[in-house]
């Protein structure tokens, strides 16, 4: 009997031993699964807070993100993302040592995240550490080799660091691996602008351009090159739209090529209203004014001719285009001892100016100097064979009687001058 109460009480002592461990046990498994949903709790009001702050960044408000984030990192301490645009939000507010930290806490996250990488390379460079950004930037490529902006990112780096060469070599070898990125173009033509191969980068710019992205930059660029090379109609069908939709913001070198188009194309009217609100915004532009005077030339407007000339002397009194363009509108108004000045002080400085010379020779014989008008066209033949206008002087005076007219730069008689026309500058000012 004792030993059947004995076993009875053993029975009921496990039975209660092992309801008290399932109690146990069940306790500790809703104690986990409750910390675990307040957890993902968090991790959800984290996630919505950073979205709140990247709406914020996105529309200029930097406080208020940095606000947002502050909250979504106190739900979520380990949120990368954050910590990334917390680290964009202290660039942009040019706190440099906060942006350092919070994109060090990232990197201590995730080390193997191309934008954490790429994050950590920007605010490197802000602080000039190029060699930093450089590596970082590479191994981002590395992880993520789809994203050009990697790229891009470390061929500026190398510029920066004198490296141009190897810049314009790393891009031209990964170009047709991004299939012709524009992006990576326009900066090749940069680069190649930079180190002063005017035609690689014209080469590169005509390629954004025929791929269809028409950046106002890249066009700027390009159309300046475009005059450079004399292309003057090619230059204004790329900058006459711009002119047409942005003139009051473009750069007034910009509006100066419109002109100087516009000019070469012999329509010097539209020259002088393209350059009204120039003048008027810097009445110190001496390049505008040159254009303003060379305008009035080729269309007989001496009055614009006389305002150009004057503001040019007031600004560059020694500059040869000042000298040239003077000259010609003394000779104009017949004040042929100031002309005769301002071109023997222009030879003085360059004795092979061909147009300075032929001037002289007409301001000679306006004066009847016939031997000094026969020794100037003498010289500028001497120095170009080929000018018609000295050639055909020449011949003028070696006939019996001055009568006939001088040609004209183009080789024109001037029917509506007297016996002795005034040469017609027009395009042939330098």
């Amino acid at each position: 009997m004792n030993r059947l109460k004995t076993a009875i009480n053993w029975m009921t002592l496990a039975s209660v031993g092992a309801m008290v461990c399932a109690t146990t046990g069940c306790s500790a498994n809703h104690q986990q699964r409750r910390v675990q949903a307040e957890q993902h709790w968090n991790e959800v009001r984290g996630k919505i807070k950073l979205q709140l702050a990247r709406q914020q960044f996105e529309h200029g408000l930097v406080d208020d993100a940095v606000s947002y984030l502050e909250e979504a990192l106190g739900w979520d301490t380990k949120n990368v993302e954050a910590f990334m645009l917390l680290a964009e939000c202290r660039l942009s507010q040019g706190r440099i040592q906060a942006a350092e930290r919070a994109i060090e806490h990232a990197y201590e996250l995730d080390n193997q995240n191309a934008k954490v990488l790429s994050v950590r390379a920007m605010i490197a460079e802000r602080t000039k550490r190029f060699a930093d950004a450089l590596r970082d930037y590479r191994l981002a490529r590395e992880i993520d080799d789809t994203e050009v902006s990697y790229l891009i990112a470390e061929a500026e780096c190398l510029v920066e660091m004198g490296q141009a060469d190897e810049a314009l070599r790393l891009l031209e070898t990964t170009k047709l691996y991004y299939d012709n990125n524009p992006s990576l173009l326009a900066l090749s033509g940069e680069i190649a602008l930079k180190m002063g191969d005017q035609d690689a980068a014209e080469q590169s710019f005509r390629a954004v351009l025929a791929a269809g992205h028409y950046t106002p930059v890249i066009a700027e660029e390009y159309a300046l090159l475009a005059v450079r090379s004399h292309r003057f109609a090619e230059a204004l069908t790329v900058l006459q739209p711009l002119f047409d939709k942005h003139g009051d913001d473009l750069a007034p070198s910009v509006i100066r090529a419109v002109a100087k188009c516009m000019l070469e194309l012999n329509r010097p009217e539209a020259v002088k209203m393209t350059l009204r609100d120039v003048l008027k915004n810097d009445p110190d532009d001496y390049a505008a004014w040159i254009l303003l005077a060379k305008a009035g030339i080729k269309s007989g407007d001496m009055g614009s001719a006389r305002r150009g000339a004057s503001n040019a002397e007031r600004l560059a009194p020694n500059d040869p285009q000042t000298l040239l363009i003077s000259a010609y509108v003394k000779l104009r108004e017949k004040n042929y001892a100031s002309a005769n000045r301002a071109l023997n002080q222009l030879i003085a400085q360059n004795d092979r100016d061909v147009l300075a010379h032929c001037l002289l020779g007409l301001v000679s014989l306006k004066t009847k100097d016939f031997a000094r008008a026969r020794a100037s066209y003498e010289r500028a033949l001497a120095i170009d064979p080929d000018c018609h206008w000295a050639r055909t002087a020449l011949n003028r005076l070696s006939a019996p009687t001055h009568a006939e007219p001088p040609i004209d730069a183009y080789g024109q008689n001037d029917k509506q001058a007297d016996s002795h026309s005034e040469v017609a500058l027009g395009l042939n000012i330098p």
